[in-house]
């Protein structure tokens, strides 16, 4: 298939490129909202004339095409992009509104929380509405939801790390912390939407996990791959997945979604054979299902966006359309990049889309070279392939952002996603379904799962030059993708021949 063939057949992969040059554009050079809005409407305004003037070539409407497109770019980023206009190193009174999941790190509960107002020194209350880093101490009994009225000392995060550049991105400058006696009062305010909804599903989850008496480091693993909830996980135990390379499936995302998504395309399949378009009633309920798993695990970002890509898989198939699962990827990101375009620069974006990207247009060819005439070994080869093919798209970003680089990830990955398939599935059971009777085998299929999962994991982490260690620049990890795309596109032409 020519270039140009393939480019009409993934359209949105033109449109995402457009848009996120757009983005970039915006991001990097100061651009008001007003010109950014203005430079929109005269692009509106061309690609309308071009459209009705039919001696215009079909070659200019795209131009103009693209230039709308890219100024939509231009216009979502001016608007969301977040700006630093707190005080710092200052004593504040505060207002901050506990909007997010909690986690403990030794004294500290630390939460991303909205500060909502703070007193100045002239005593006048100013009203805000800024993401903020809160690290309050284990003596203070907070919860999603409480809004609590206290003072501390607010600083800048340095943005010298990675850290601090990815909590930029999100928004979140500063940090505070506050220390005993220094909350005055806490409040819980009902009613919070759909997040607040989501964060309560999630707790009442946890709890139902908890009924299976697991041992602490079983919990942990269960609790952050089934339901996104990470506050067990111990520091070692994301040091040892971080250098084997697995600590992927301790963050609900695509491949956790995928599991579901498997899952009912599984139970649902009788479907269609006993109801006349039983297809449409099956993508109607794999999409409600998706999305009640979406809620359990707290609805963040990395979920929506999974959620999102395969409730677009649903509506290809109901609509008997060609799936193409690249165009898909790439039109799930557009429409979330015009949610929020600082998504683009997020991590966890990033990663979701260079992996599902790679599977989607590089396990194929590949598969289709080196496949043999055994069906078990042509499964362990799949397997072999599509962990390699993640491992490596994934590779220059987590080299970027983590410093590096995992040798033995694309073998690990192997045993431990059959594992996860495993550990989410019943997990998922044991919540929709906590019976007496079920306590003893979700039990022991979870405790020796997790179990086999940190074997492998330690095992693998403690093996000498397990861990590459590398600071790539933007540039290097740049070609590196370059690269990649050359490969791909040699290879899809010997797939040709």
């Amino acid at each position: 298939m020519k270039l140009r063939n393939w480019l009409l057949l993934n359209p949105f992969s033109i449109i995402f490129t457009i848009l996120a040059l757009g983005i970039i554009y915006a991001y990097y050079f100061e651009l008001s909202t007003i010109t950014a809005s203005i430079i929109s409407a005269l692009s509106i305004i061309t690609l309308v004339i071009s459209l009705y003037i039919r001696t215009t070539k079909l070659s200019i409407s795209y131009i103009y095409t693209a230039i709308f497109i890219f100024s939509i770019g231009l216009v979502t980023t001016s608007i969301h992009k977040p700006s630093n206009y707190l005080p710092s190193g200052e004593y504040i009174k505060m207002s901050i509104d506990i909007d997010n999941s909690i986690s403990t790190h030794g004294r500290w509960q630390r939460v991303y929380g909205t500060l909502k107002s703070y007193t100045s020194h002239g005593g006048g209350i100013i009203d805000v509405d800024q993401r903020v880093e809160v690290n309050i101490d284990t003596s203070n009994i907070i919860k999603h939801g409480d809004l609590i009225e206290c003072s501390g000392y607010i600083n800048d995060i340095s943005q010298d790390n990675g850290y601090g550049r990815l909590m930029a991105i999100r928004g979140i400058f500063k940090r505070t912390y506050i220390t005993e006696n220094k909350i005055t009062s806490i409040c819980n305010t009902p009613n919070r939407g759909i997040i607040h909804y989501a964060q309560r599903v999630q707790q009442k989850a946890f709890q139902r996990l908890e009924r299976l008496n697991l041992s602490e480091n079983s919990l942990a693993i269960v609790a952050a791959m089934s339901i996104g909830d990470k506050r067990l996980l111990s520091s070692d135990l994301k040091r040892s997945y971080s250098k084997s390379g697995a600590s992927h499936i301790l963050a609900v995302s695509g491949l956790h979604v995928g599991i579901v998504f498997l899952l009912i395309n599984i139970l649902l399949s009788i479907i269609p054979l006993f109801i006349h378009r039983g297809f449409i009633l099956k993508s109607i309920i794999g999409i409600t299902v998706i999305w009640l798993f979406a809620i359990i695990s707290g609805l963040s970002p990395s979920v929506i966006r999974a959620a999102s890509m395969f409730s677009i898989a649903h509506i290809a198939y109901a609509s008997s359309q060609t799936y193409n699962s690249f165009n898909i990827i790439a039109a799930t990101a557009t429409v979330m990049l015009c949610i929020n375009p600082m998504w683009l620069f997020d991590i966890s974006f990033q990663l979701s889309f260079a992996a599902t990207a790679s599977l989607s247009l590089m396990v194929s060819p590949i598969y289709a070279k080196l496949r043999g005439k055994n069906n078990l070994t042509n499964r362990l080869l799949s397997a072999i392939i599509t962990s390699t093919v993640a491992t490596v798209g994934t590779a220059p970003l987590v080299a970027y952002y983590f410093g590096i680089i995992p040798i033995f990830a694309f073998i690990v990955n192997i045993p431990i996603i059959f594992l996860s398939y495993i550990v989410v599935q019943t997990a998922i059971v044991w919540i929709i379904l906590p019976f007496k009777y079920l306590t003893i085998p979700i039990y022991y299929t979870l405790s020796i799962s997790t179990y086999s999962i940190n074997y492998i994991v330690d095992f693998v982490a403690s093996l000498p030059y397990s861990t590459i260690y590398s600071e790539p620049s933007i540039l290097q990890i740049s070609i590196c993708y370059i690269l990649f795309i050359l490969s791909i596109i040699i290879l899809k032409r010997k797939e040709e021949n």
